[in-house]
């Protein structure tokens, strides 16, 4: 009895060690969210960047156009001075009222074109952030590609590893 005692004992199988499935790791998931953050706030600081310089384009649209129509307007109102001054309906004190008018006019197209200078280095300014968000906005995509590149491989690995 003792040795069938001892025999059973003997025969008790071990356990079998089965392998625990791993855990996924989640630190490229984890990388590749807190990446994809980051590019759409990188994306959505560009295209706020990009309204307020279309905003400062368009300013500096009217300032031209202000200056241009102010031109216009003072070269106009001389030629009909001067026309009615040769043809001698209007006094030589009324010529020089003109001219003084006119002289105003044009001071004032100055000061409208400075203003459109000052607006065109705004706008400048405000393009060269424009630009600078773009150039981070691609490369942040490039890196996100390459991340979501070499995760694809890491996990390809992973299947064939566990197959």
């Amino acid at each position: 009895m003792n040795q069938l005692a001892s025999t059973a004992k003997m025969r008790r199988r071990e356990p079998v060690e089965v392998l625990e499935p791993k855990k996924p790791d989640r630190r490229f998931d984890q990388l590749t969210h807190v990446r994809k953050q980051r590019l759409r706030r990188y994306e959505r600081e560009h295209n706020e960047i990009r309204k307020a310089w279309r905003s400062e384009r368009c300013q500096l649209h009217i300032y031209k156009l202000q200056w241009r129509e102010q031109l216009q307007e003072a070269r106009q109102f001389w030629e009909g001075q001067r026309e009615a001054f040769f043809q001698m309906t209007i006094s030589s004190t009324t010529f020089r009222t003109a001219k003084f008018t006119y002289q105003r006019k044009l001071t004032l197209a100055a000061q409208t074109q400075l203003d459109a200078r000052e607006q065109a280095m705004t706008c400048r300014q405000v393009g060269a952030k424009f630009f600078a968000a773009l150039a981070q906005v691609r490369q942040a995509r490039l890196r996100q590609e390459k991340l979501d590149f070499l995760c694809n491989e890491m996990k390809t690995l992973l299947l064939i590893e566990s197959e």
